[in-house]
């Protein structure tokens, strides 16, 4: 095979191996805050300003930051349904391991170093590829990575192409604020070497092309809060709700999963050795900015590792393809790479796809029908006077998207909106459940849907005007007569 034929089997291969990961049942309780936004927005032809979700929140400011995500999402369900959406997700993960493989065979990768740690680098993406706006913007941050790391245009020219795409990222998810620092890491070393020489005059073009990078960051619907989002939602006490915020050395999913600590060792392994030659050999000073910023990134909290991995995977596969493999050795990398592959989509075919420890969801192509849905079923039945519900903060956007605006919710998956006060509170309550009389009648509830250990503390309502209209195995139902 010729090594172009070789480079294109690989680029295949991985980009199919991709999009395979995405067609799993979906459950992510995100995706029907979303959905529900989307469908908003296209019947009011607007831009949500303040919610109507909620009761708990109604009338605040609400700054829909992924509201483009939200539409592609609601057209994507509207066209296909869940298969409409695992195609949307399918195709961002495979433009992104696509470009980070291309990125990568660019640096002179070999092809069978690819495949292989192509091949485990997908595989840890297992549990981040859903429908939720992040794979969105993968391919944009992919896509960033080579052009500042395998393209040889002069500097402005590449930060200019940078410019439509970070106002797409924009408007698609909070991870944005990571393009304007990607496009600096070229312009420092740029700096520094020209205001060594003196010829400031070289700055002009590359520092306007950055402010117009920078500038993309504003073209928002509400630019200071879609600015200012990222720092005050890392800022908040309370993302123990958010589980994927963890520090990632000491969160569950990272503990839990004994092949993602092992991969890990080897990447955090193969990084260092990437460091110390990039630094040693003050080449690839983009490089080495690269992997200082996304080792930084991979340890802030378990949400970020796979991002970082897609960052570094080119630096990673090129340094691993001229300091470690011998050429002898292209062929068993070549097989060894087609093993996990095959071994990957047999897995995934037969046990479904690891999201978390301990649990699994099976292969397939649509939403699956949520615990909570027995219960909504039986709530959308009822008359309620208020029609405020109280559930827990996953359901809350299931229930919202089945029965707003006859029903409003306490909380739900748009964690921001929460933070303070109404998190406070539903904290409160998952932790001494015996307040749950005492939220009801402060918040004028009429109607409960909890996990079923909740109701021997909703038995006092019934002196409130309350009764059990609904139980099954998961949940049940009170609401008022």
């Amino acid at each position: 095979m010729s090594p172009e034929r070789a480079r294109r089997f690989v680029l295949w291969v991985l980009a199919a191996l991709a999009f395979v990961l995405a067609f799993r049942t979906i459950y992510v309780s995100d995706i029907w805050s979303q959905l529900l936004t989307g469908r908003w927005m296209v019947e009011q032809l607007a831009f949500p300003e303040l919610d109507d979700f909620s009761f708990t929140r109604q009338g605040e400011r609400y700054n829909a930051h992924e509201w483009l995500a939200y539409l592609l999402f609601h057209g994507a369900h509207t066209l296909g349904g869940g298969a409409g959406l695992l195609v949307v997700v399918g195709l961002c993960a495979s433009a992104a391991v696509g470009l980070m493989a291309s990125t990568a065979l660019r640096r002179e990768a070999s092809p069978g170093v690819v495949l292989a740690l192509g091949a485990l680098t997908v595989w840890t993406l297992e549990a981040r590829v859903l429908a939720r706006p992040h794979v969105l913007a993968w391919p944009l941050l992919a896509f960033y990575a080579r052009v500042l790391l395998a393209d040889g245009r002069p500097l402005h020219d590449r930060l200019l192409r940078l410019v439509p795409l970070q106002l797409l990222w924009t408007n698609l998810h909070g991870s944005f604020v990571l393009g304007p620092l990607l496009a600096a890491l070229p312009l420092v070393g740029l700096l520094t070497a020209r205001l060594r020489r003196g010829a400031t005059d070289e700055l002009r073009r590359p520092l306007g092309a950055f402010g117009l990078v920078t500038l993309a960051c504003l073209l928002s619907p509400d630019p200071a809060g879609t600015l200012l989002f990222p720092f005050r939602f890392s800022g908040q006490a309370q993302l123990g709700l958010v589980k994927e915020f963890e520090p990632t050395l000491t969160s569950a999913f990272f503990q839990g999963q004994t092949w993602v600590v092992g991969f890990s060792v080897l990447w955090a392994a193969l990084l260092c050795v990437a460091a110390w030659r990039t630094l040693r050999e003050r080449r690839d000073l983009v490089g080495a900015g690269v992997l200082v910023l996304s080792i930084w990134l991979a340890l802030q909290a378990n949400r970020w590792v796979q991002e970082a991995i897609l960052l570094t995977f080119p630096i990673v596969a090129s340094m691993a393809s001229t300091r470690l493999v011998a050429p002898r050795l292209e062929r068993i990398l070549v097989a060894a790479g087609l093993v996990l592959v095959l071994g990957a989509t047999a897995i995934w075919a037969t046990h479904g796809y690891g999201v978390s420890p301990g649990r699994r969801v099976r292969a397939g192509a649509g939403l699956g029908r949520p615990y909570v849905a027995d219960a909504v079923d039986a709530l959308a039945a009822r008359d309620l006077p208020r029609g405020r519900a109280l559930c827990l903060y996953e359901d809350g956007g299931y229930l919202a998207y089945r029965l707003w605006p006859r029903v409003r919710v306490f909380i739900d998956a748009r964690g921001d909106l929460y933070f303070g006060g109404v998190a406070t509170e539903y904290d409160r309550l998952l932790t001494d459940p015996r307040v749950l009389p005492a939220l009801v009648a402060h918040w004028s509830i009429d109607a409960i849907i909890l996990p079923r250990p909740f109701e021997r503390f909703a038995t006092p309502l019934r002196s409130s005007g309350f009764e059990l209209v609904h139980t099954d195995a998961r949940y049940f139902v009170y609401a008022t007569r």
